[in-house]
Formats: C-alpha cells, sequence, structure tokens
C-alpha cells in the first residue's frame, strides 16, 4: 500500500505444491477503491462518535450548570419561607402578607422541582443514549383504585 489517497495493491502468494523447491504463484488485485471506501466508513464513525461524545459532554455540562443555580433557588425559597413562618408567628397583623409570601415560596419551589425533574430526565436520557444507562423491564400491577381516577 502507498498511504490513504495512493492506491492500493493485494498480492496473494500459494505454493505450487508442499515440495519447497517447488516454487509459489502470485496474485496481484487492485483493491483501492475497497480501501478507500473503508478508510472512509472508518474516518465517518470515528468522526461520529466523537460528535456524540462533544453532544454528551455538553448536555452533562449544561445539565450540571442548570442545577446549580436550581439547587441555590430551592434553599432559598425555602429560607424565604422560614424566615416568612417566624416573622407570621411573631406578628399576627401581617397574617395575610405572610400567607401570600408562603404561596409565591411554594410556587417557586414546584417549578424548581419541574425544572430539576426536566434536567434528570434529559440526563437520563442522554445516558441511555450513551448506553452508560440500562432499562430492565418488570411487572406491574395497578389496583383498581387508581384506574378509577384515571
Amino acid at each position: 500500500a502507498t498511504g490513504e489517497e495512493g492506491e492500493w495493491r493485494l498480492f496473494l502468494f500459494r505454493p505450487l505444491s508442499e515440495d519447497l523447491e517447488a516454487g509459489f504463484i502470485c496474485a496481484v488485485v487492485d483493491i483501492t477503491e475497497i480501501k478507500q471506501a473503508q478508510l472512509s466508513q472508518e474516518k465517518a464513525a470515528t468522526e461520529a462518535q466523537e460528535r456524540k461524545e462533544q453532544q454528551e459532554r455538553f448536555i452533562d455540562m449544561v445539565s450540571h450548570e442548570i442545577r446549580n443555580p436550581l439547587s441555590a433557588v430551592m434553599h432559598l425559597a425555602e429560607e424565604v419561607k422560614d424566615v416568612t413562618r417566624e416573622i407570621g408567628n411573631k406578628h399576627e397583623d401581617v397574617k395575610e402578607q405572610v400567607s401570600e409570601i408562603m404561596d409565591a415560596a411554594d410556587t417557586i419551589l414546584l417549578c424548581v422541582s419541574h425544572q430539576n425533574t426536566l434536567v434528570d430526565d434529559i440526563l437520563s436520557f442522554s445516558k441511555l443514549d450513551s448506553m452508560m444507562l440500562s432499562l430492565v423491564p418488570r411487572g406491574l400491577s395497578i389496583s383498581p383504585d387508581l384506574l378509577s381516577v384515571c
């Protein structure tokens, strides 16, 4: 072979017989097209794998970058609820405002919970796609009480 862009030849040698003095028969086959197609496929597969790995790293990075501020928002909303609850216990005259603040903090916590679930789902799908996580089917029985709710 003369290289990736050059011409490729396959040399086949076979002994004419088991006698060492008998000699060999040789065939030369041009395999340039086959080899170039193989190299192109290998290059495309490598590039696709690199793109997939880059995508996985990006998804992981973005997911973790989203998680950090969500965690801070969740902790601060809990803190707002705690402080508001303390104020409400000490001052009966602001009970309505305390209730509104508690409702707002609960709404923030609910939204953060949904965002965390979304990020978790994205990471799970990414791991499934990269074969880092597998699903195992298992049986599930639903009680008749639950069916009436649906």
